[in-house]
């Protein structure tokens, strides 16, 4: 049984490299046909492809633990995307299993360096959060910690009360 990571990635950078990311990231693609998961506005297999001979089941990886090793998830699901053709950013939100897509995201900002790139995620049964950050084709910024230090829900009991009298 997967645990489900939550992850909210924004990308953001001139409008038309922005539309020829949407473009490329998007499904359907082979690969994850294959596996039969996966979403289709966000491919983890565009920004790192399987390998045709995992595909095949030859080696001694399945394809879930190769997605798992090579992208940090076995791949997304449930994604939504907000994003208006022209505009500067975009928002996706999706779920990954077993973790977060840390190793695909870092693809991104290779692939594209034009655009900044922020994903936040957390799982509360593992009990941990993180953000990785990149622009201009390098990671900026990484850092996990427990669920709600990045992203998640906090204990709202710990907000101070600022009503006055």
């Amino acid at each position: 049984m997967s645990n489900y990571c939550s992850n909210e990635l924004k990308v953001e950078g001139p409008a038309e490299v922005l539309a020829e990311f949407v473009a490329f990231a998007e499904g359907p693609d082979p690969g994850m046909a294959l596996l039969k998961y996966g979403s289709l506005l966000l491919q983890c297999d565009k920004f790192v492809p399987i390998p045709q001979s995992v595909l095949k089941g030859e080696g001694d990886q399945s394809p879930a633990d190769w997605a798992n090793a090579n992208w940090g998830t076995k791949g997304i699901q449930e994604t939504e995307r907000n994003y208006v053709p022209g505009e500067t950013i975009a928002l996706y939100s999706f779920e990954s299993s077993w973790g977060a897509p840390n190793y695909a995201a870092i693809a991104m900002i290779e692939r594209f360096p034009a655009l900044s790139f922020q994903l936040l995620y957390s799982e509360r049964g593992c009990d941990f959060s993180g953000i990785l950050e990149g622009r201009d084709g390098d990671v900026t910024n990484e850092a996990i910690g427990d669920f709600g230090a990045y992203h998640g829900e906090t204990d709202e009991s710990d907000a101070s009360d600022d009503s006055s009298d």
